[in-house]
């Protein structure tokens, strides 16, 4: 939707008003600057939050778009609250340092400082703690919404594993890892997880192994080498895919017998989160054989 600036700075204008609590009729143009990215982040929310099908010409004018989009901004923010707050009752950082930092020192800064109003577009943190697939490309509360769902749904993942064999899994990766790791460490554990699988369909579908296991043998990465030889890199993100999807479906029903119920299960539904890793997965174990090294990409070793 292209905006009408006749129509967005009234809206500026009582930000500005607002602002300087009515005690100038002026603000400095970087402040001006501001308030319009204000204005224009709260419109885009407020467009949003009628859905994509909407045409242009049925949607309400900026000013009404503006009072949704900053009611949509606060209800996100006070969403993003209370997803953290659940977050904290069992968070498990692994040792790591990095996803700590993020988690509980940066993260309560976000809730403290956030300001909806003048800087709806400033979500005030780096979080360099990188979701699995990546941060999603977006801003202020609506980021930190999405992320700390993302964040949720690691973390029930993660608990389905032994946070021993977790941290062993790490160590491998670095002996330091929990102050030099700078990655997810869910792409850790899913790629090991979902090579377990591979190992074992190299196996003749024989399952040697619990399903919520992490250890890799020499001989495990043999048989995934054998595998995989000779496919394209489609043919093995394919085959990664139905691992991935192996391994979330075992983590759901364990999720599910544990709880008895199965609508609060949480990871319910949300298989193409994880499926996204499938091709960055494939990429690395085609190169791996291509270069004779898929015992580095596993950390095991030959």
């Amino acid at each position: 939707m292209e905006y009408r600036i006749e129509k967005v700075l009234p809206i500026v204008e009582r930000l500005a008003d607002r602002y300087t609590a009515r005690e100038s009729s002026s603000v400095a143009y970087k402040t001006a600057g501001m308030l319009m990215e204000a204005a224009l982040y709260c419109i885009k929310e407020g467009e949003g939050a009628f859905g994509n099908g909407v045409m242009a010409a049925q949607l309400p004018d900026e000013n009404m778009l503006y009072e949704q989009g900053l009611r949509q901004g606060m209800e996100n923010v006070y969403e993003a609250k209370g997803i953290y707050e659940k977050l904290l009752l069992s968070f498990e950082d692994y040792g790591c340092i990095h996803y700590r930092d993020t988690i509980l020192k940066g993260m309560p800064e976000f809730f403290v400082r956030y300001d909806p109003v003048f800087t709806p577009m400033d979500h005030l943190l780096t979080l360099d703690y990188p979701l699995l697939c990546g941060n999603p490309p977006l801003n202020g509360a609506r980021l930190i919404l999405e992320y700390l769902r993302g964040i949720t749904l690691e973390a029930d993942f993660l608990e389905f594993f032994d946070p021993g064999e977790i941290c062993g899994l790490l160590m491998g990766i670095s002996p330091e890892y929990e102050e030099l790791y700078p990655g997810n460490i869910c792409e850790q554990v899913l790629l090991a997880a979902s090579a377990g699988v591979i190992a074992d369909m190299a196996a003749e579908g024989r399952r040697g192994r619990r399903e919520n296991t992490l250890e890799l043998t020499a001989e495990d990465v043999h048989r995934i080498g054998l595998f995989f030889r000779g496919k394209s890199g489609e043919e093995i993100r394919l085959d990664m895919e139905k691992a991935v999807s192996r391994v979330i479906e075992a983590t759901i029903g364990a999720v599910m017998a544990a709880s008895g119920d199965n609508v609060s299960c949480r990871l319910r539904g949300v298989q193409t989160y994880f499926l996204r890793a499938a091709g960055a997965y494939s990429t690395v174990i085609w190169n791996g054989i291509r270069q004779d090294c898929l015992e580095v990409v596993f950390c095991v070793e030959g």
